[in-house]
């Protein structure tokens, strides 16, 4: 079982898809026993194989993955009340869903204005948010490259749909580590964003704050709070995938 962790730890680092040579060299193994363990772990729904022959990680995998997304939320939400606490915005905690910032917990207080945060399960573009933007800075260089070759639509009049302007941006995020939009989602709403960062520089997840428009100015004090709270998300957060667990699974099944 030990050669499929290996197989199945290359999609660790955000990686959305592999080649059989690519996964070959992450696992640091022959391509023919890399054929054979990726044959079991399609046949198992642990992967799956798209049409242009590249590999994700498939049904039973993303299952475990949701799990371990729970165990995070209900690990980070006692640091998203107190940064709603200490800063008095909305706070919220997303991941990167394939092309977009997926909000997986928020506190938004009594107080908040209607349309002002996303709620649980918000999913938006991640050139449109902060906290996308933080993650997408964060990216592996592929990974950024190939979205911004892609459509970059517009969610406001003040949404940043230009390639080449967008990449500067995602690169001064990346230099000053974090992120901000005003109006860029939605109108009337502003957003700065930190990245969740564990092992070698990997974005697991981007921490942030909404506020209206008006405040956007004001928001940037918060940045050394918003580090300070993703520093300890980054402690405990548990990493997608879940490879142990796959395996396990994946060896009960296979005994």
């Amino acid at each position: 079982m030990t050669k499929a962790l290996d197989v199945l730890a290359a999609f660790e680092g955000s990686r959305p898809s592999l080649t059989l040579t690519e996964l070959s060299r992450h696992a640091d193994l022959p391509l023919s026993t890399t054929h054979r363990l990726v044959g079991d772990l399609v046949r198992t729904e642990f992967l799956r194989r798209e049409p242009d022959g590249r590999f994700r990680p498939g049904r039973r995998a993303w299952k475990i993955g949701q799990n371990a997304g729970r165990a995070l939320q209900e690990a980070v939400r006692p640091r998203l009340v107190e940064l709603h606490r200490r800063t008095g915005h909305a706070a919220q905690l997303a991941i990167r869903d394939g092309g977009h910032a997926l909000v997986i917990d928020g506190v938004h207080g009594s107080a908040a204005r209607p349309g002002t945060s996303s709620r649980p399960g918000a999913r938006l573009p991640l050139h449109t948010c902060a906290t996308g933007k933080a993650l997408l800075a964060h990216e592996e260089s592929w990974i950024r490259e190939g979205y911004l070759s892609g459509s970059l639509e517009r969610s406001t009049p003040s949404t940043q749909a230009d390639a080449t302007a967008l990449a500067a941006q995602l690169e001064q995020v990346r230099r000053r580590g974090w992120a901000t939009t005003v109006e860029e989602a939605r109108l009337g709403t502003a957003a700065l964003a930190v990245p969740v960062v564990v092992g070698s520089g990997v974005a697991v997840a981007a921490v942030g704050l909404v506020a209206g428009a008006t405040e956007a100015r004001r928001l940037v004090d918060h940045v050394p709070t918003l580090r300070e709270v993703a520093a300890s998300i980054a402690l405990e957060a548990p990493r997608w995938p879940n490879v142990r667990a796959v395996i396990d699974t994946f060896a009960a099944d296979s005994a």
